[in-house]
């Protein structure tokens, strides 16, 4: 007669070889392992209707952070009413406490990162650009989630996840008036990694450009105690490694087509990579440097110049900014 034990242990043999072939005859339905949940990817925190703040991890050791500021901007002199990204800190995790600026100022300034136009008028330039920092520009629709989860803007909060999207949707004005002249959408996914950004400019009447910058990024050189962030780029199709520690009117930095830029600081450890492209791929297209401030490099990527866009003409401008400090 067979034992109790081995009867168990004929069980679980043929067990073992049927729950297989059931699983693949869709009779039973086998539990998958649910792996570690990674940490999060982003802190965030929000005032009320006005900025978001957050902190993405540096390869840096240590609880270092960058601060990303992602503020809504008002000026009624100038129609201006819009998010748009503004400064970067280097930060400090004080454990539950929150974060500590290490470096008491800036590394990335507050101008423009997004979208700066240049038009004209019965053949005259405006006096400025439209968009972003330099107004002109109001906005019609906001909405932001965090891993799919609504963040409502009207109120303080923190959170943490992995991914922020974040959509505005505006109106552009010619310099000066009140006379509309496109829809801006602007589309951020925002993750440890980085920073991607949609940007879609409808055209509402034929319009003449003279300059379409988008993106930029004004990086700091120096800060104000002297302290050196930035000193090195290269670009895409240029081995060359340029020099651009210091305040240089002569040198030209840049070239045509390029889409692809690095900025560092050998001290520092602080960098930041810009790649972009565009659709349509217009006459034009370039990217450059300019080190005329004192204190910053403001990287520079034109959509086109002198051109003629037609009514219902759409651009897009897709943007990854890599943003870290390394040590």
């Amino acid at each position: 007669m067979e034992t109790e034990r081995n009867f168990r242990n004929r069980y679980r043999i043929m067990k073992a070889a049927l729950i297989p072939i059931l699983a693949v005859l869709g009779l039973i339905a086998i539990p998958l392992c649910r792996a570690e949940e990674p940490a999060p990817g982003i802190f965030i925190s929000t005032t009320a209707g006005r900025q978001i703040d957050l902190y993405l991890k540096c390869t840096a050791p240590g609880d270092r952070y960058l601060r990303i500021c992602l503020r809504r901007m008002t000026d009624s002199s100038k129609r201006m009413d819009l998010w748009r990204l503004t400064r970067v800190f280097d930060v400090e995790r004080r454990g539950d406490s929150g974060f500590a600026d290490r470096l008491g100022e800036e590394i990335v300034r507050p101008g423009e990162w997004e979208c700066a136009i240049r038009l004209s008028e019965e053949g005259r330039r405006t006096e400025d650009d439209m968009g972003g920092f330099h107004g002109y520009e109001l906005l019609s629709e906001v909405k932001a989630e965090v891993d799919g989860k609504r963040l409502d803007l009207s109120r303080s909060e923190r959170c943490s996840g992995r991914v922020l999207l974040f959509e505005q949707r505006s109106v552009m004005y010619l310099h000066g008036t009140d006379r509309p002249r496109a829809k801006h959408l602007k589309r951020y996914r925002i993750t440890a990694k980085g920073i991607e950004l949609l940007q879609r400019i409808e055209w509402l009447p034929d319009t003449r450009v003279e300059t379409a910058r988008m993106p930029m990024l004004p990086v700091v050189r120096s800060q104000r105690n002297g302290r050196q962030i930035t000193d090195r780029l290269s670009m895409e199709g240029d081995p060359e490694e340029y020099d651009v520690s210091r305040t240089d009117r002569n040198l030209k930095v840049g070239g045509d087509g390029v889409e692809h830029v690095k900025i560092w600081g050998r001290e520092s450890g602080v960098t930041a990579e810009v790649t972009v492209r565009y659709e349509p791929e217009l006459p034009g297209r370039r990217f450059f440097c300019s080190m005329y401030s004192p204190n910053y490099n403001k990287l520079y990527f034109d959509f086109c110049r002198q051109y003629a866009a037609k009514k219902g003409e759409i651009w897009k401008a897709n943007t990854i900014f890599k943003l870290d400090i390394i040590e």
